[in-house]
């Protein structure tokens, strides 16, 4: 079963946040980024019981090639994205950030 996918209102301005900055540091940068992050949700929503619950409900699926996560729940057979956030946030800082 393939589940279906909504995100928080804030995600797609994180998205677009860390895309800038890949795209100033490289050109194409930033659509790799992209790809990833739509590479990982695929995954994410072919098998989301894969991904350990590193929260209370909240589940991490890590970024290839970049130093992102992407924190999801699961609600009525949609995988809800919470946030995409840096791998050296503080633990503190991203329960804050979801809740």
């Amino acid at each position: 079963m393939i589940w279906g996918l909504t995100f928080r209102l804030e995600v797609e301005d994180e998205m677009q946040e860390v895309y800038d900055f890949y795209e100033a540091q490289k050109t194409n940068l930033g659509e790799l980024f992209l790809d990833s992050v739509d590479r990982a949700l695929e995954s994410v929503c072919a098998n989301p019981l894969i991904y350990r619950e590193r929260l209370k409900g909240i589940r991490v699926k890590r970024l290839v090639k970049f130093p992102y996560a992407i924190y999801f729940t699961m609600e009525l057979g949609r995988v809800k994205v919470l946030s995409i956030i840096h791998n050296k946030r503080n633990r503190d800082w991203i329960e804050m950030r979801l809740t």
